[in-house]
């Protein structure tokens, strides 16, 4: 798995696209169980995201994403990509929805990603309000809380001040 990344990250850099259909190839061509288990940290799946993104194939970006979010239901790192895809692409129901699924109920995520969760939950629910041209004050307290739980997040900041602005 490693030496058929490597060949994809390379063929990606030199613009050889050749070496990239051949290493993609090969990757498409397993089952995505077997993809994780080869890689757990989500290498692959990342490089190939990048890849269709990169074409501008956003759709079948998001299916990949979903498939990984579905393999891997606990992991926090493809929920957070497909819920940044989603706010991106003007869902964001959908974005609070895969979101949710890293907050339990007392609205605690993975801490390792806690800041990001919340910061994403509250440009979601913004992007909400924004849409029925309505203010939505829970938008603002969840990015209060995301920059409360991690300062120095620029993200975090950025968000904050998104919601201040349609507050």
């Amino acid at each position: 798995m490693d030496a058929i990344t490597a060949l994809a990250a390379y063929g990606m850099l030199n613009l050889d696209d050749d070496l990239l259909d051949a290493a993609l190839s090969e990757i498409r061509a397993m089952p995505i169980d077997e993809r994780l288990s080869l890689d757990p940290e989500g290498t692959v799946e990342h490089l190939l995201t990048h890849h269709h993104l990169g074409q501008g194939l956003i759709k079948d970006a998001a299916i990949l994403m979903e498939a990984s979010v579905h393999a891997t239901p606990m992991a926090s790192e493809p929920r957070l990509r497909l819920a940044r895809l989603l706010i991106q692409q003007g869902h964001p129901e959908q974005a609070r929805a895969v979101l949710a699924g890293l907050l339990d109920t007392k609205g605690q995520a993975d801490r390792s990603h806690v800041a990001e969760t919340l910061s994403l939950a509250a440009l979601a629910l913004a992007q909400s309000a924004s849409k029925s041209k309505g203010s939505d004050r829970t938008a603002l307290m969840e990015a209060q809380r995301a920059v409360f739980l991690d300062p120095a997040s620029l993200q975090a900041r950025k968000v904050l001040q998104y919601c201040r602005t349609i507050a």
